[in-house]
């Protein structure tokens, strides 16, 4: 999720997963790199990283938590609850892996 720093989502960029897996992700790197050569060109910021826990939970998980590499964005979660996808954010606090639910307004704008 990209933005004006401290702003509104403006847009969303996918990054393959290079394990191409359910249960874990590895961003490709190229693609991030071009992601983040984007952003700069435009002065924007990442914003949010997105990904989903189909099968829950709601939260970061322990990986995610250690893995997690920007604590300056939000932490995206999207679930299913009752065959319907909610959507969860979270601050990270890197150095002692802890989170914090913030709420997020969204909304949708289809062309």
């Amino acid at each position: 999720m990209v933005g004006p720093p401290g702003g509104t989502v403006h847009n969303f960029i996918p990054i393959t997963n290079n394990y191409h897996s359910p249960t874990q992700f590895r961003m490709d790197a190229k693609e991030l790199i071009r992601a983040f050569d984007w952003m700069d060109s435009r002065n924007l910021s990442l914003l949010g990283i997105v990904h989903s826990h189909p099968n829950g939970p709601d939260h970061p998980s322990i990986t995610d938590l250690q893995e997690y590499q920007y604590p300056e964005s939000l932490m995206v979660i999207f679930t299913l609850y009752d065959k319907r996808w909610q959507s969860y954010a979270y601050h990270i606090n890197p150095i002692d892996q802890t989170y914090n639910k913030v709420g997020i307004l969204r909304i949708s704008r289809r062309v």
